[in-house]
C-alpha cells in the first residue's frame, strides 16, 4: 500500500497543519481580549521527501502566495521576517544547516518568539530602536530534531514546551 496525504490515516499532521495556518491570524484576536499572545513555533522535521515542504506551502496557500510568504534566512532575520508577516502565518523552509555555535541562537529565538516583539537596540548614537513585533505562528521545516538542540541548550527548563514540533514520516504497512 502507498502512502498518501489525502489519506486520514496517513495525513493527520497535514490537517492539523492547515488548521494551525488558518488559527494563525486568530493569534492578533485573542491578544486584543487581554491575553498575552504573541507567537508560537512550529516545527515540521522528517527526512528529505517526506513533504514538509509542500505541506507548508498548503498552509500559506491559505493567506496568499507562498513564494512571497517565506525563504530562506539567518537567525538575525526571523523576527524581522516575523514583523512583516505581522498577523498571517510566517514561513522558514529547510531550516537544517545549523551549526552548534548556532545552536544557542536557536534556543534563544524559541525562547523569545512568544514575546511577539524584538528588543529594542540603540545605535552608535545611542539612538533607541523599536523592534519589529507580531502576533502570529512561525513555520519552520528542518531535517534536524530542532526539539532535541531545545532540549540539549535548555539550561532552565520549559524552552520544548514553547514549540509545537510534528515529525513528518510515513507510517510501516505490512
Amino acid at each position: 500500500a502507498s502512502y498518501s496525504m489525502c489519506n486520514p490515516a496517513d495525513a493527520y499532521h497535514a490537517h492539523f497543519s492547515m488548521l494551525c495556518s488558518l488559527a494563525s491570524s486568530l493569534y492578533y484576536v485573542v491578544s486584543q481580549h487581554g491575553d498575552n499572545v504573541g507567537g508560537m513555533t512550529m516545527v515540521l522535521c522528517g527526512e528529505t521527501g517526506m513533504g514538509k515542504s509542500f505541506l507548508q506551502n498548503a498552509m500559506q496557500s491559505v493567506w496568499q502566495s507562498p513564494e512571497s510568504m517565506s525563504g530562506s534566512s539567518t537567525f538575525n532575520a526571523l523576527p524581522k521576517l516575523a514583523s512583516i508577516a505581522r498577523h498571517l502565518l510566517c514561513a522558514v523552509d529547510d531550516l537544517t544547516m545549523i551549526e552548534n555555535e548556532k545552536h544557542k541562537q536557536l534556543y534563544q529565538f524559541v525562547l523569545t518568539y512568544p514575546q511577539g516583539r524584538e528588543k529594542s537596540r540603540a545605535d552608535s548614537r545611542n539612538a533607541l530602536h523599536k523592534g519589529g513585533s507580531w502576533k502570529n505562528l512561525i513555520c519552520i521545516t528542518s531535517n534536524l530534531d530542532i526539539g532535541g538542540i531545545i532540549r540539549e541548550n535548555d539550561n532552565q527548563g520549559g524552552a520544548d514546551a514553547r514549540i509545537l514540533e510534528m515529525f513528518i514520516r510515513h507510517r510501516n504497512r505490512d
